[in-house]
């Protein structure tokens, strides 16, 4: 989004308010839970969050597991377009590591 951002600007909320009972629950309604990061460029401010969302079964993300991610991208044009990295393995978990302290590190 070519603006400056940290980890720190990061709105984030984990999975532990999530109960069984809202698990059975999202089930019976055709839904998961996922936990997903997002963000968006708003009045040239970056908004960035990590949370829980219900997922219902025509998203995307529905059957995204283990460690497979998605990416979806929201575009005017495009509508919505998803990338999808089915099981990565150890090089290319290595490489985003790399890239990640090499980023943090430059910084």
């Amino acid at each position: 989004m070519d603006m400056p951002f940290t980890p720190q600007q990061v709105d984030r909320t984990g999975i532990r308010g999530i109960t069984a009972g809202m698990i059975t629950k999202a089930k019976d309604e055709g839904k998961r839970y996922k936990l997903v990061c997002s963000a968006e460029c708003e009045d040239n401010t970056v908004k960035a969050r990590v949370a829980p969302e219900l997922v219902p079964m025509s998203s995307p993300m529905y059957s995204v597991e283990s460690s497979t991610s998605i990416v979806e991208f929201k575009a005017d044009v495009l509508g919505n377009l998803s990338i999808v990295e089915t099981d990565p393995g150890p090089a290319t978990t290595a490489y985003g590591l790399l890239a990640d302290f090499i980023n943090a590190v430059h910084k």
